[in-house]
């Protein structure tokens, strides 16, 4: 079977970043990690401009509590607000079968999202 690139739908952003994680690490017991505050993640990706937003790197890795990394990670979204198609690239892999081999957000091709006015 050649591999397939399928549309599988959008993602839309109003924060200018998106997160990439298994969201089984999202914590529902009242303890806050990178993933379950918003201003977390802020800090986190400000990390590597010296606190600075606007002069940090376009993304930053999420560790665990223990440390290390693997958690996750937290990048720029392209132009910013918007909303970005996702893509998969399904194909066979050898005793799995058919499955999802690749996903692609496209960060620099987006809908703009316009609000109206109160």
């Amino acid at each position: 079977m050649k591999d397939e690139r399928i549309k599988i739908g959008v993602v839309g952003v109003d924060s200018g970043l998106l997160v990439i994680h298994d969201p089984c690490y999202i914590k529902h017991d009242g303890e806050q990690n990178e993933l379950n505050d918003y201003d977390k993640l802020l800090k986190k990706k400000a990390e590597s401009g010296n606190g600075d937003l606007n002069k940090a790197d376009e993304y930053a890795q999420l560790y665990f509590d223990m440390g290390h990394e693997g958690l996750g990670v937290v990048f720029d979204s392209g132009i910013g607000d918007g909303v970005y198609d996702v893509y998969a690239t399904i194909g066979e892999i050898d005793g799995w079968g058919k499955r999802v081999k690749k996903v692609e957000i496209i960060l620099d091709n987006h809908l703009l999202i316009l609000k109206g006015e109160d």
